[in-house]
């Protein structure tokens, strides 16, 4: 074998290492963007758990809410205003999951699943005044993609204890 042939195989091994290398690193790449992935799903899931359990661990919020959800002309000034300021803490975190889903920061199952719970909470009316007089604070995107499901929206959680449905 001569100097030339030695290049050659040397140069041959270079490019493998070479190949090697970039399949390892769009690897690591993938596993790093997954794991980006999981960490936004569960942050988000922890946003709406937290308001979840604002609702479950407080009575008065209970009960804030689910007059909220139904007619918010029943609840006091500082009722409303705490009303208010818990759907914040929902439309935050759903324009969240909207604009990290859109950016393929969330898998599609995740934002599928988180997506359902945020549409039923949308179709009760308390909300729905919530949407029109706040919407203004969500960005442009966001509002739009509200709208767009708003007229197909159902209010599963009153229905499903005999209250009245509203609108």
């Amino acid at each position: 074998m001569d100097w030339t042939q030695i290049g050659a195989m040397g140069e041959l091994l270079g490019a493998a290492a070479v190949v090697v290398s970039l399949i390892y690193l769009s690897r690591q790449v993938r596993e790093s963007s997954l794991a980006e992935q999981r960490a936004q799903y569960l942050e988000l899931g922890r946003e709406l758990t937290s308001f979840a359990n604002g609702i479950a661990r407080e009575g008065d919020w209970a009960r804030i809410s689910l007059q909220g959800f139904q007619d918010k002309s029943q609840l006091t000034p500082v009722e409303v205003y705490r009303f208010y300021a818990g759907l914040y803490e929902f439309f935050r975190a759903w324009e969240a999951l909207f604009h990290y889903s859109r950016g393929g920061r969330v898998h599609a199952w995740g934002a599928e699943a988180l997506s359902a719970t945020m549409v039923d909470i949308l179709g009760y009316p308390g909300t729905q005044d919530y949407w029109a007089d706040r919407k203004h604070w969500f960005s442009k995107a966001f509002q739009d993609h509200v709208d767009d499901i708003l007229p197909a929206v159902q209010p599963t959680m009153l229905k499903a204890y005999g209250l009245p449905e509203g609108r």
